[in-house]
């Protein structure tokens, strides 16, 4: 297999872990000058706690938020930084939401940043709710690098750790064990939020993982069979599957490291 070696602008969209601001509701308390997304919150929050699960979730969203640049204000648009305010209950539903800062000026992609981030539950935060302020830094082209090094490092460790194939007894085993991390980075691929352009790209990847996972699934199901006609059919089938993953990667670094 194949590894992208090709750097990829590392452009953070969301500060460390350290520098989220996370807390019990107390410290982080004062109203952001904006109109929150949602309300009621409990009066009174305790002792939320902001586990590595909570934390790693709000990484997560921040990029995905930070995709609304590429969708809304195209490459060549001006940047700027935006902080989302939000109090998450111990249930891990978020009660209120709204910008804190805002230098971009520019009232849709703040909406849509809201909404992407308001969306949906996070990971319970134990006892109380919890306060974050959630830092996002936007720049022309940010998204897609962020997105770009996400697909990179996905691709890399995935198939880092993908079992290899062994030859003799254990060779049906291995075959079994290959696919099924296969088919464990095309699903994680197939995951990973990207803009418009590198979209099809991650798609093409992500089936083409699944495509060898089936095909290496066949292989070993037509050797437990001893099924020569089956053999040789998965066999091409899986010769097939991987013949163009060197130049699907080669498009990925060209997309991610256009020549200047």
């Amino acid at each position: 297999m194949h590894h992208p070696t090709a750097p990829v602008p590392a452009l953070l969209l969301l500060a460390a872990s350290a520098a989220l601001g996370i807390g019990a509701c107390g410290g982080n308390e004062a109203a952001p000058p904006a109109t929150p997304v949602a309300t009621e919150c409990p009066a009174t929050c305790g002792e939320g706690e902001a586990g590595q699960a909570l934390v790693d979730a709000l990484r997560e969203r921040a990029t995905y938020a930070g995709g609304c640049y590429d969708e809304l204000v195209k490459d060549g648009g001006a940047g700027g930084r935006l902080v989302v305010n939000l109090v998450i209950t111990e249930d891990g539903s978020v009660c209120r939401a709204a910008l804190a800062e805002d230098t971009t000026r520019n009232a849709d992609l703040g909406r849509c940043v809201l909404a992407r981030i308001h969306s949906g539950r996070y990971p319970a935060t134990g006892a109380g709710c919890v306060v974050a302020n959630l830092p996002i830094s936007f720049h022309p082209g940010a998204a897609k690098a962020a997105a770009c090094a996400a697909l990179v490092e996905a691709i890399n460790v995935g198939v880092a750790s993908v079992p290899a194939l062994r030859p003799g007894e254990e060779a049906n085993a291995s075959l079994r064990a290959f696919a099924e991390g296969m088919g464990k980075v095309g699903v994680t691929i197939g995951a990973l939020a990207a803009p418009a352009d590198l979209a099809a790209l991650r798609d093409e990847y992500a089936a083409m993982a699944k495509g060898i996972a089936d095909a290496a699934k066949e292989l070993a199901d037509a050797t437990d069979a001893k099924d020569e006609a089956r053999i040789a059919a998965a066999r091409a089938r899986l010769d097939g599957a991987v013949k163009g993953e060197n130049s699907l990667v080669k498009r990925i670094e060209g997309a991610c490291n256009p020549a200047p």
